[in-house]
This record gives structure tokens, C-alpha cells and sequence, in this order.
């Protein structure tokens, strides 16, 4: 791997593993808050962060960790979403590749505000989603390492 690319995707993988502890933090924050009651403002606001934290770091996930990947195993060429996910499982990141479209799905409907009404829903949804992707999480990290530490790609 070129220089250029091992210190990117070190960079990267530094601010990947923050996202995962800032989202497990918040997801253990959570965690005692009934969904189907009457919600604190702060409350609220834990479960506004969740969101936040659930979709910055699938953004890093994807578009930068798995691109940067991508990029030193020399796959070349436009990647759709569904492509990423599909040479993820190859690569035994991921167990399914359809449920990380779900994933990409959701982080699309958080930041784009797409459906405020809702928001609860996309809230349980989050939390459904977070221990698979924090499965996936740590086989990237590792994939991720390997990749950093191997010099056949130094």
C-alpha cells in the first residue's frame, strides 16, 4: 500500500474507534428510557445524540474506512452502496450485506430529516441496529489493522 494510504486509513481508523466508544456510551445511556412514555428533555436529547453518533459513524463506516480499503486493494471504479456492502461480506466484515443497506437506509432518514413524526420509531430502530453494527465495527478494525501491519500492502 503506498505510503499515502496507510497514514489515511490510520487517520481514519483513530476517528472510527472514537465514534464507536462516543456511540456506545450514549447507547448504554439509553438504555432505562421507555420509548413508549412521555419523554424528559433530557431524555430527548440522549436520544437525539444517539442518532447523531449512530450516523456520523456509519459515514465513517462507509464512505471512509471501506472506500480507503477499497483503494489499497486496488478496486478501482464508482461503488455503489449495495457494492461496498457486498465485497464487505466477501471480506467477512459484515454477516449480511442487506441489513447494512437497512443501516445506510437509516442514516439517510436521521440526517435528512426525513421523517420527524417518526422519530421514535427511527429510534428503535436504531437500537435494533447497534449490536450488529458494532459486531461489523470491530471486524473492520481488525480487517483494518491487518491491512495496516501487512507489508505486502506497505
Amino acid at each position: 500500500m503506498s505510503d499515502n494510504l496507510n497514514i489515511i486509513l490510520q487517520s481514519e481508523l483513530k476517528l472510527f474507534e472514537k465514534s464507536i466508544i462516543q456511540l456506545t456510551d450514549i447507547f448504554v445511556d439509553i438504555k432505562d428510557i421507555n420509548l413508549e412514555s412521555e419523554m424528559s428533555k433530557q431524555e430527548l436529547y440522549y436520544l437525539d445524540t444517539l442518532a447523531v453518533r449512530f450516523s456520523r459513524s456509519f459515514d465513517l463506516f462507509e464512505n471512509k474506512i471501506l472506500r480507503t480499503i477499497y483503494a489499497i486493494l486496488g478496486e478501482t471504479g464508482i461503488l455503489t452502496s449495495m457494492d461496498i456492502y457486498a465485497k464487505a461480506e466477501r471480506l467477512k466484515i459484515l454477516e449480511n450485506r442487506r441489513a447494512f443497506y437497512s443501516f445506510k437506509l437509516l442514516r439517510n432518514r436521521i440526517v435528512h430529516e426525513y421523517a420527524e413524526i417518526d422519530w421514535i420509531k427511527i429510534i428503535q430502530e436504531i437500537v435494533l441496529a447497534i449490536p450488529t453494527y458494532l459486531s461489523a465495527s470491530e471486524n473492520l478494525v481488525k480487517y483494518s489493522n491487518s491491512l495496516i501491519n501487512n507489508p505486502d500492502y506497505q
